[in-house]
């Protein structure tokens, strides 16, 4: 998993 996967689930997890 790359950073921008990481990013992508870490806003993703913050906005839910």
């Amino acid at each position: 998993m790359n950073w921008l996967n990481m990013l992508i689930i870490l806003i993703s997890s913050l906005i839910s």
